[in-house]
């Protein structure tokens, strides 16, 4: 799947799949002369039928490859704000209709194959900025292993310009059970013992009914009927699977298409009709198996809960059964406090690195990737390179609250339950051991006495009531049996009797009528004895204390109410936060930026690849990059299909991210100085730089509408002169302004590459967008702002009220580290929403999007308005910037804020 070593010859992967154009790199390169092997007719010819069309030799392809296009319809973009007018059309992503869908024949050569798809790349009709999605779907038959195996390929392309790539393999065996016999013998024990277990809980069933005892449903009773149904499901499934897989009609129009003699050309009609069956039943099946596999893990999952629940009967089994049952009683007040901290550090996360990393893109993923963290399961490098200072705070405190205290506060709990447990299971085993003992002793090793004749005479007149007295010589007079006989069968008795009183102590599962009364008599003689011990108290109240008790009630009431309303403070902050950072609309817009500017990562390098930002390792890869991928990709004249975009659409990176203002170039220039060298060798190095005082050179800022090679040309003339790159650099800043009128975004995108003394070359990227229609897109913002304000409000209010009450009762106003812990979580609150003020009032200024329109007026004379248009470009870059910042330190304050809440709930 990945592509780690370099090679003149290297193709690219699936898996490196970053931009559209890698897609139709990876269909041509890799996909199409993976499966059709054949370059031409002639080549095609020489194989033999039997084995073309087939992938990695043993796979050969069923039916045809098909390729569906989801294209998401153009729409007016919703945005309320001016910049719109610069942006058209957009699309509705969340609308996207499949496209009539694309067979391609196996038994086809290559080059008929590259002919078809540089058609479909000429008239744009595979790829464009409205696709959303192309499904590659691949049916497969490996005669060696006797296997149908559907492949699906997914390539999805979103708003931002991010491209996501997703695969899936699913086997299906064509013969479920073939040869060998052994899956119908396994089938039919399973259900025999399906039905003993339905026998069993049956006749549980009437033994309730018959004592009129209270309750059938007990927690293992539920695991078994989950279970019974689980195993139900799993034959449903299987039934479907064997009935498609053994339907002749599927198999006969396979052998039908690998049919040399049909004329394809003169049945074109039914060759379409049987590809699209043959891929819509394998498809069916793959949904089956994966149906089949998930209630096969149901069924295994229940089936051990519930042998874990029949092990009970054993004191010392049954220890590891009831450490876990009593561990999941006491973790529910351990679990409540654990998901409030993990849902702080997830919030936090996503707001700090949702918009750059994958793994915080949702909140949903960044739950899985906390926790796997938790046990060493994540690459830290990831967060590390969006802000590293950042990401060690986050992370130290992540680990310490989450690993070093929880999850050790978590061992104890099941550690304290398993003593105590182990302790029991020591005082209960040593009885029941003994009666073990007594009755293998009269009985012999099979321990089951009711087997014998005697004894089943013995349980019919017990039944019967025609015994009276149970002694031997009564025993011996009713079954006409010797005295001796006689003892022996009352010591089985008598054993197997203790033996059962001993296993009904720690666990009697359904109870018995008075047992049930009796516990209910006791607990009502408890009610009345407290109801007698609370009237001779409130006898014995004065006056004073009543009213005490009364002016205390508020005291009482902020006791139980202020967890509830902390709780409900941290969620709605939460949501609000989120709602304002929207990182899932963030990520894929940045990302498409990235995968266009920086990326280098796991894409394959060959001898035709460009330079990445990531790849840059000396000055002399500075301007391969900026010639090959940064004019490219940010002075825009085409798109994925090499076809003239409109004017209005030029500047575009990765079809999304209009340029907006200029790209600014910056340099830092060291001045030289005297070098601080031995005299002898002074001779050698004449001259150094000062690299501690560096100085910005004058700004270059390029026009986005300029034609890409005007622009090459003048990073040849720089680095011709010297002036862009030299020996005396410090470093160099790219920062590109850009909007998104898909998901109605700015970004920033900073680029620094740093040129240190000793040759070494770092660069960074940073990436930071902000809404530029802050309540527009999501309504819901405002709602959770006001929620978030009455608690804020309330919050103070209880404090308020304990430090007026504490005066009232002349009591000192202590300043404790939860009060203190308290008043910090609101300022940190109150200083998210100034900043959130502060960003919301500089989006809405109208100088910003004023002047960014006018610089996309294709009226405006550049050449005659040279001043005025680096005023523009300067003051766009400075807004943008300044925008940029306050979006961290929100993104900061909000972090913050949810820590703080999360230890003042706790």
């Amino acid at each position: 799947m990945y592509a780690q070593d370099t090679k003149d010859d290297t193709t690219i992967k699936f898996k490196s799949i970053h931009t559209p154009d890698d897609a139709y790199v990876w269909l041509a390169t890799t996909f199409l002369t993976t499966i059709f092997t054949a370059t031409d007719s002639k080549s095609l010819a020489v194989v033999p039928s039997t084995l073309r069309s087939r992938v990695a030799t043993y796979q050969k392809i069923v039916g045809a490859i098909e390729l569906r296009v989801f294209s998401a319809p153009p729409v007016a973009c919703s945005s309320s704000n001016k910049l719109t007018r610069i942006y058209s059309p957009c699309h509705d992503f969340l609308s996207a209709p499949i496209e009539e869908p694309w067979y391609l024949p196996p038994n086809s050569s290559r080059d008929d194959i590259l002919d078809w798809l540089s058609t479909v790349q000429a008239n744009g009709s595979l790829i464009t900025p409205s696709t959303t999605s192309l499904h590659i779907t691949i049916p497969t038959y490996n005669g060696e292993l006797d296997l149908l195996c559907i492949m699906s390929l997914r390539i999805n392309f979103q708003a931002g310009g991010f491209v996501d790539t997703k695969y899936k393999l699913t086997s299906i065996p064509l013969d479920p059970y073939g040869d060998e016999h052994a899956g119908i013998g396994t089938d039919a024990l399973v259900l025999l013992f399906v039905l003993v277990t339905l026998v069993t809980e049956f006749r549980k069933f009437r033994q309730v009914r018959k004592q009129r005892l209270r309750r059938f449903w007990s927690p293992w009773s539920i695991v078994t009927w989950l279970l019974l149904v689980a195993v139900a499901t799993f034959y449903v499934c299987w039934g479907v699977l064997c009935w498609l897989v053994y339907d002749s009609t599927l198999q006969t129009k396979i052998i039908a298409l690998d049919d040399p003699t049909l004329d394809v050309d003169a049945n074109a009609s039914l060759v379409e009709t049987y590809v699209a069956d043959i891929v819509s039943t394998v498809t069916t099946m793959g949904y089956a198996m994966i149906a089949l596999r998930l209630e096969a893990m149901a069924a295994c999952c229940l089936l051990m809960l519930r042998i874990l629940g029949s092990l009970r009967f054993h004191p010392r089994l049954n220890v590891v059964t009831a450490t876990l049952v009593k561990s999941l009683q006491e973790l529910l007040p351990f679990c409540f406090v654990f998901a409030v901290c993990l849902s702080a550090f997830v919030v936090s996360g996503c707001l700090l690195f949702g918009d750059n990393v994958k793994h915080f893109s949702t909140a949903s993923m960044a739950y899985v990737t906390v926790v796997n963290m938790l046990f060493g399961q994540f690459d830290l490098a990831q967060i590390f390179d969006v802000n590293y200072y950042f990401a060690v705070v986050w992370y130290w405190s992540a680990m310490v609250v989450l690993f070093l205290v929880l999850f050790n506060l978590l061992l104890a709990v099941v550690l304290e339950a398993f003593y105590r447990e182990h302790k029991q299971a020591e005082a209960q085993s040593a009885p029941y051991i003994n009666a073990i003992a007594n009755l293998q002793r009269v009985e012999g090793p099979w321990l089951w006495p009711w087997a014998h004749n005697d004894m089943i005479a013995l349980g019919r007149a017990v039944k019967r009531k025609h015994l009276h007295e149970a002694t031997a010589p009564a025993i011996a007079k009713l079954l006409n049996l010797p005295l001796g006989q006689a003892q022996k069968v009352l010591a089985k008795a008598i054993a197997f009797t203790k033996i059962m009183d001993i296993l009904r102590q720690p666990n009697n599962t359904h109870g018995d009528a008075t047992g049930d009364e009796t516990d209910v008599d006791r607990v009502n003689h408890q009610l009345g004895e407290m109801e007698v011990r609370i009237a001779t108290m409130v006898a014995r109240l004065d006056t004073q204390d009543v009213v005490e008790a009364y002016e205390s009630r508020g005291e009482f009431q902020s006791v139980f109410l202020t967890p509830l309303v902390y709780v409900m403070f941290f969620t709605f902050f939460a949501s609000a936060a989120l709602t304002h950072v929207p990182i899932e609309t963030m990520f894929p817009s940045q990302n498409g930026l990235m995968a266009a500017l920086v990326t280098s990562g796991s894409d394959t390098l060959t001898a035709d690849s460009k330079m990445k930002f990531k790849n840059i390792q000396s000055q002399a890869d500075v301007f391969p990059w900026f010639i090959d991928t940064f004019v490219p990709s940010v002075f825009v004249t085409t798109d994925y299909n090499n076809v003239s975009i409109p004017v209005d659409q030029v500047g575009r990176i990765a079809a999304f991210q209009k340029v907006v203002g200029a790209v600014e170039i910056k340099a830092y220039v060291a001045p030289k100085i005297p070098c601080d060298v031995s005299a002898s060798l002074s001779p050698i190095y004449k001259s150094c730089h000062d690299w501690a005082n560096a100085e910005q050179e004058t700004p270059w800022y390029l026009n986005p509408k300029s034609p890409a090679q005007e622009i090459i040309d003048w990073f040849q003339e720089v680095k011709a002169n010297h002036t862009l790159v030299s020996d005396a650099n410090t470093a160099l800043h790219i920062n590109v302004a850009t909007y998104n009128g898909e998901l109605n975004l700015l970004c920033i995108t900073a680029l620094q590459i740093k040129f240190q003394p000793g040759g070494y070359v770092d660069t960074r990227s940073k990436m930071t967008s902000m809404p530029l229609d802050p309540y527009g897109n999501d309504p819901s913002g405002g709602l959770m702002d006001l929620i978030t304000g009455i608690f804020f409000l309330t919050t103070v209010g209880m404090d308020y009220r304990k430090i007026a009450r504490h005066r009232k009762q002349k009591k000192a106003v202590v300043w404790t580290k939860w009060r203190t812990v308290t008043w910090m979580s609101l300022a940190s609150v109150l200083t998210f929403y100034v900043f959130w003020i502060i960003l919301s009032v500089l989006v809405a200024q109208a100088q910003l999007k004023n002047e960014i329109i006018a610089m996309e007026n294709p009226a405006f004379d550049f050449e005659h308005n040279t001043a005025l248009a680096i005023v523009y470009f300067i003051d766009i870059m400075d807004r943008m910037k300044t925008m940029g910042t306050i979006m961290i330190i929100l993104r900061l304050s909000a972090m913050a804020a949810m820590c703080l809440l999360m230890f003042r709930y706790n």
